[in-house]
């Protein structure tokens, strides 16, 4: 239990609590990720003999908070790039929940990248901010959801959706997230 108390830290509760109000509508998929150089093999991340690997050191905090928001896994697939040690030094997990909800895990020993945690539903997003094993800030942005015929989608609909203002979402992201999420 000591390297999975990240369930039991303020913010996980506050997004499992999140989760059962029904604010952020059906929850339909998870995202979780944990990408850490190792910085030195001599720990023996990077051995069988010693219990390495990515997702024995690095993406069992992803799988466990899946587990723990999303429900028991039903079915797990996965796919894995294996060093010279024997151990999976990258790997990914897709995994479907009894909630019906699917996850993706990823983790690294070897490249950076994120490590937080995001559960999308119908109506908003969540997502605790890294570390993944030590999450202190939640954050929830709702999400109206847009119903357009096919075919018949407005002038504004078709400009919102083009190249052109896709980057500038892109761009603008963090100025949205704050002027339209909230923090807990």
């Amino acid at each position: 239990m000591e390297g999975l108390w990240t369930r039991f830290l303020p913010a996980a509760l506050a997004m499992r609590d999140l989760l059962r109000s029904g604010d952020l509508g059906e929850i339909r998929s998870a995202r979780g990720s944990f990408f850490a150089p190792a910085v030195s093999e001599a720990r023996g991340l990077f051995y069988e003999a010693s219990g390495g690997g990515a997702l024995l050191q690095r993406g069992v905090y992803a799988v466990s908070l899946a587990s723990f928001f999303l429900g028991a896994p039903l079915k797990v697939s996965s796919s894995a790039r294996l060093g010279q040690g024997g151990v999976d030094e990258e790997v990914v997990l897709t995994v479907t929940h009894e909630s019906g909800a699917i996850s993706v895990s990823q983790a690294s020993l070897r490249t950076a990248g994120t490590s937080d945690f995001v559960v999308h539903g119908t109506k908003g997003v969540a997502r605790l901010h890294a570390p993944i094993y030590r999450p202190f800030r939640l954050t929830v942005e709702s999400v109206a959801p847009r119903i357009v015929e096919a075919g018949r989608a407005s002038r504004f609909e078709t400009l919102k959706e083009s190249a052109l203002m896709q980057g500038l979402q892109q761009r603008l992201g963090g100025i949205r997230s704050a002027l339209t999420g909230r923090e807990k």
